[in-house]
C-alpha cells in the first residue's frame, strides 16, 4: 500500500517529488493503490484494469503474468483533478470565490 511507504516523522515532503522517488522506474505497482485510491481490493482493480475500467490507463509491462502497473505522471494527474473538483465543489458550497 502507497500510505506506508511515506514517512511516518512528520517531515513534509511534496508528494509530487515523493513518488517519483518511492517509484523511480516510472510506475505505480497497482497493487499499491488499488485499495485505497480506487475503493476496491486488488482483483477488482486488475479485473477493471483488464477491461480498461479504470479512470486512469493501466498496462502490463512484460508478459501477461507481469503486474498492473500505472504511470506516476497519470496518477499524479488524476489525484490533481481529483483535488482541483474537490476545490471547486467546496468553494461553491462555501461561497468562496476561486
Amino acid at each position: 500500500m502507497l500510505a506506508s511507504k511515506l514517512p511516518a516523522d512528520g517531515f513534509a515532503v511534496p508528494w509530487r517529488m515523493l513518488l517519483p522517488a518511492l517509484y523511480p522506474e516510472g510506475v505505480i505497482p497497482l497493487s499499491d493503490i488499488a485499495e485505497q485510491y480506487f475503493n476496491m481490493s486488488e482483483r477488482q482493480a486488475k479485473e477493471k484494469a483488464a477491461a480498461h475500467a479504470l479512470p486512469i490507463p493501466c498496462s502490463k509491462l512484460g508478459s501477461q503474468k507481469s503486474p498492473w502497473v500505472v504511470s506516476v505522471d497519470d496518477f499524479i494527474e488524476l489525484v490533481d483533478a481529483r483535488t482541483a473538483h474537490a476545490r471547486e465543489v467546496w468553494q461553491l458550497h462555501n461561497g468562496v470565490a476561486a
